[in-house]
């Protein structure tokens, strides 16, 4: 595979120097048949300092894949706009396909089965019950919530779910299979895993990228605490 088969001007990527934890975020200034051009990668406004000859590990997402490899820095390009020049990298791996990327994350999430419309000389209006969940964990095929009721496998319902720092989302799923736990009280607890139905590209991939920041957010946090 050849990087500018799955890498572009513009397109964001993260890069740490080998051996290192963190990762820097930047992006592709630009790409030919001899180097990569990129943008003086920043963690928190802190600029990563790189010299020639340095080892280096890059990593990006594209379409339905992660993808990472190694490289060296040719060199620092100072002005207006300073930026870095790497050196292409001799193989690229495949890691994890994004639909499979999930994170523990609890969030309030509320699920109903859309209920049929009325009939034109119906006066009534029936409204559909809500279950009230929590998120267990959540990838770009599927969530894993909790709940006090239980839901019926096969079962199609709509799933909001109220994120934190974002605007809440609706989404179609499918009940794939529904566990009940006791609890200490003799109550049951149902754990239930719901597989995104027709999610559009595009709403997966705003999906994954929240579920990146947390992951972000947190590894910085347990740095922090060291």
């Amino acid at each position: 595979m050849q990087l500018n088969e799955c890498l572009g001007v513009k397109q964001k990527i993260e890069i740490k120097k080998n051996g290192d934890r963190e990762f820097y975020v930047s992006a592709v200034q630009q790409l030919n048949n001899n180097s990569l051009y990129i943008d003086v990668p920043l963690l928190a406004r802190r600029p990563l300092v790189l010299a020639p000859g340095t080892l280096v590990n890059v990593r990006f997402a594209s379409g339905e894949g992660q993808f990472e490899f190694d490289a060296q820095v040719v060199g620092s390009h100072p002005g207006t706009i300073p930026f870095y020049e790497i050196s292409l990298p001799k193989d690229i791996r495949v890691g994890q396909r994004r639909s499979l990327f999930r994170l523990g994350i609890i969030l309030d999430a509320e699920c109903w089965e859309e209920m049929p419309s009325p009939s034109p000389t119906s006066k009534e209006k029936t409204l559909p019950k809500k279950v009230k969940a929590k998120t267990v964990n959540i990838s770009g095929s599927g969530v894993k919530i909790s709940s006090f009721e239980p839901l019926k496998n096969g079962q199609q319902l709509t799933l909001l779910i109220k994120f934190e720092g974002a605007e809440p989302q609706k989404f179609l799923t499918k009940v794939m299979w529904t566990n009940r736990e006791q609890r200490y009280d003799d109550t049951y607890i149902y754990y239930s895993g719901l597989k995104f139905v027709n999610i559009s590209r595009k709403a997966q991939d705003n999906l994954i990228s929240y579920l990146f920041k947390i992951q972000a957010r947190r590894r910085l946090i347990e740095k922090a605490g060291e």
